[in-house]
């Protein structure tokens, strides 16, 4: 199925919009009354426009819409700058990541956006080589942003993926939020992103923090509107419902990891989405059927699903029979995967 979203990849700014019918405020011959509304429904009018004005742009995912789950994390370690690259390079029309917060500069007192998913770090990182005297400190949050910048991501990859892994990957630094933006803007703005908030009870500040960032990038109104294709997503349903006050103009994502084995509520899902604002759900695979999918839409959701296994093969075959808005992969090219040699050219020529 063609792609529903290729014209909305570049949204320009919104403006207040107009209510669909304006009324007829126009005074029949004849008659005695005011050419002006009542000044209550006046006032009702402004209200309705300013909050229209503050919905989020227009964003319909089709089916075979791939969001890069952590870059092309199956081909490169996960959220670095190698796994972004090369997902823009294949064509991702939408990188995923997590973000949260370092701890604070210790002249300036700024706590920086750092592209990490575990709470902790050895899973990914060669943290204990570099701190082995950590003193209880184990969170990213317990580190600077130059602390943190010492660290060589590619050690989880070469580690799980040996195969994939190359000289070129070895080394590579933790990013920040920042330099995503200027990778996606450095690539002619052709994709759009979807943020976790990842494990916000440990970065008190992180939703102000990123609504202060994506201002900075051109990514937000200062009234909180998306100027760009974005979707914030989180597992916290108190998280999503906190960040639509900040930025009330930007589409919001509720995941969820319920399966068979723990059991799936997904009417509670449906209504979880609702009282917190959520445009989007993100169930896993196992809790996708059809008749979920046509709940969630009849609600007014759209359901992008993310792999337990993160390979995306299942969603990729099944996700036109569900009918869902495209799904989460670690693949970037997992639409049309390519050969391994097309792989190898593509990162050769990035330089890795």
């Amino acid at each position: 199925m063609a792609s529903t979203i290729d014209s909305r990849l570049s949204l320009p700014p919104v403006a207040p919009r107009e209510p669909a019918s304006a009324p007829n405020t126009s005074v029949p011959a004849g008659s005695s009354a005011s050419t002006q509304p009542a000044p209550s429904t006046a006032a009702a009018r402004g209200v309705d426009r300013f909050e229209r004005s503050l919905s989020p742009p227009a964003l319909t995912l089709g089916p075979d819409d791939v969001i890069a789950h952590r870059g092309a994390s199956v081909h490169a370690p996960e959220q670095s700058r190698p796994a972004f690259e090369l997902a823009l390079a294949l064509g991702a029309r939408f990188l995923e990541t997590d973000v949260q917060l370092s701890a604070p500069d210790p002249k300036t007192g700024k706590r920086s956006l750092m592209l990490v998913h575990d709470a902790g770090l050895e899973r990914t990182t060669d943290m204990k080589k570099v701190f082995p005297e950590t003193k209880g400190r184990w969170r990213v949050g317990h580190f600077t942003r130059e602390e943190l910048g010492k660290l060589d991501t590619s050690v989880g990859f070469a580690r799980t993926r040996p195969e994939a892994m190359r000289p070129g990957f070895k080394g590579t630094p933790m990013l920040e939020l920042t330099d995503l933006l200027a990778m996606v803007k450095s690539a002619g703005d052709k994709a759009g992103l979807f943020l976790e908030l990842k494990h916000p009870e440990y970065s008190p500040g992180v939703a102000e923090a990123l609504v202060e960032e994506l201002k900075a990038h051109g990514w937000l109104s200062a009234e909180g509107v998306a100027l760009k294709p974005l979707v914030i997503e989180s597992f916290d349903k108190k998280a999503l419902e906190h960040f639509k006050k900040l930025a009330p103009g930007v589409h919001t994502l509720l995941l969820s990891n319920e399966t068979p084995l723990t059991g799936v509520d997904f009417p509670r899902l449906i209504r979880d989405a609702k009282q917190c604002g959520a445009t989007f759900i993100g169930p896993t695979e196992f809790a996708l059927s059809a008749e979920n999918v046509r709940a969630a839409k009849a609600a007014g959701l759209q359901v992008t699903p993310w792999a337990v296994f993160n390979d995306g093969d299942f969603l990729r075959h099944s996700g036109n029979d569900f009918g869902v808005n495209g799904y989460f992969a670690d693949r970037a090219d997992n639409e049309s995967p390519r050969s391994t040699r097309e792989l190898d050219a593509a990162l050769t020529k990035l330089g890795y």
